[in-house]
């Protein structure tokens, strides 16, 4: 897993994981959202983003939010876990899978992980 070194080799590497942060970055942090991490291994690029928050029981924590690209399986991951502050315990939120035809148009792939990402933190939330 690389999250410093090789950073823009590794994002020129994963173009649709780069377009995909892109288009819902500015609205993630209208949501309080910031971004925490990146990284890639073989066949997989991620980014990571979190935000202050409470749970249901109104203890402090991070809601985290992972958007991973498998590009050898066509296929994105989006999930969301709570973090607390006091423990460090990860309760898992949503998790979803997203396949995608490898020969669509890379702009309407985009688009379709952008809304699972939000309809991932709609349910999330």
């Amino acid at each position: 897993m690389d999250t410093t070194d090789g950073m823009s080799d590794e994002r020129r590497h994963d173009l649709l994981l780069r377009e995909v942060v892109d288009r819902c970055q500015q609205d993630l942090g209208q949501l309080g959202f910031c971004l925490d991490d990146r990284g890639s291994s073989a066949d997989c690029g991620w980014v990571r983003f979190n935000r202050h928050t409470r749970d249901a029981h109104s203890r402090q924590g991070m809601l985290v939010l992972l958007i991973a690209h498998a590009r050898r399986d066509c296929a994105w991951l989006v999930d969301t876990r709570f973090v607390d502050a006091a423990l460090q315990i990860h309760t898992p939120g949503r998790k979803r899978v997203h396949r995608y035809d490898p020969d669509a148009d890379s702009s309407h792939v985009a688009r379709e992980a952008v809304e699972v990402v939000y309809s991932t933190l709609a349910v999330a939330a």
